[in-house]
């Protein structure tokens, strides 16, 4: 009977262990600079908008949770801040009275790959944002 409880105790540390982990591994990969470098809106499963970008896009993840939004395009530049938290495989960024919630698909040294996901007029859209890093 011992080892069966110390076998559920050790199972549910170890579940615990890589829910936390996960976590502070998407947090460490995220905390960086990062700059936009294509996006792709799907609709109903069909690619729709893939636009060159001729605006860039760039975000500061700081270690403290806060981050910075910075968009240039011809008509000059602007920032956004807010504060960034992540909970296992989503981001949440909340600024300007506004949230933004990502699915991290991938969250390498190099690459970043953030889905969002939400349905309009009874179209499910996801936007797909690809990433590189910017201080490696």
């Amino acid at each position: 009977m011992k080892k069966v409880i110390r076998f559920i105790v050790l199972v549910l540390a170890i579940s615990l262990c890589a829910v936390s982990c996960k976590k502070t591994i998407n947090t460490i990969a995220i905390t960086g600079k990062w700059e936009l470098v294509k996006t792709v809106i799907t609709e109903n499963g069909k690619t729709v908008y893939a636009p060159e970008q001729h605006v860039r896009t760039y975000f500061s993840f700081n270690s403290g949770e806060a981050f910075v939004k910075t968009t240039v395009s011809i008509d000059g530049e602007s920032i956004e801040s807010g504060r960034w938290i992540v909970d296992d495989d989503t981001l949440l960024l909340t600024y300007a009275g506004k949230s933004e919630r990502y699915y991290i698909e991938k969250a390498g040294l190099f690459e970043l790959i953030l889905v969002e996901e939400y349905t309009q007029a009874g179209v499910t859209v996801v936007r797909t944002l690809y990433l590189e890093n910017l201080t490696t």
